[in-house]
């Protein structure tokens, strides 16, 4: 079988030798690497819990197989719990300018629910800095 990659970021040999590094020439896992597999044995995981709505499966899985081909492996090198804090920030302020258009628009600010969402927001932030 041969020995296992450990570059920080593996590389793909392609057609010649798929599922081989080509920078060390290592075998490239498919229990540690994002493939169909791993995201849906994660996201089965994900739906079994109260109240994930299938929607959000299907967009998570979809946007992971539109940025594989681009992003690679890169995800093995990246401070991954950085990233996500940085997204639930994000989040949180995308839900205040929701708030801030209806308010323009003179539509409905709906502050329960967007404060609602803000608050898992919050919730998840905590849990994640503590991974």
């Amino acid at each position: 079988m041969g020995r296992e990659c450990d570059c920080p970021t593996p590389q793909d040999a392609g057609k010649n030798r798929p599922g081989y590094c080509r920078i060390c020439g290592g075998r490239i896992s498919e229990r540690w690497t994002s493939n169909d597999r791993t995201i849906q044995e994660f996201m089965d995981h994900l739906l079994s819990l109260p109240g994930v709505d299938p929607a959000l499966i299907h967009q998570c899985v979809k946007r992971e197989r539109t940025g594989r081909e681009e992003f690679g492996h890169k995800f093995l090198a990246r401070e991954n719990e950085a990233e996500a804090l940085e997204e639930l920030a994000d989040f949180v302020n995308y839900l205040l300018f929701r708030v801030l258009r209806a308010r323009r628009e003179g539509r409905p600010e709906k502050l329960e629910f967007v404060l609602q969402a803000a608050h898992h927001a919050a919730l998840a932030y905590d849990i994640t800095r503590r991974l």
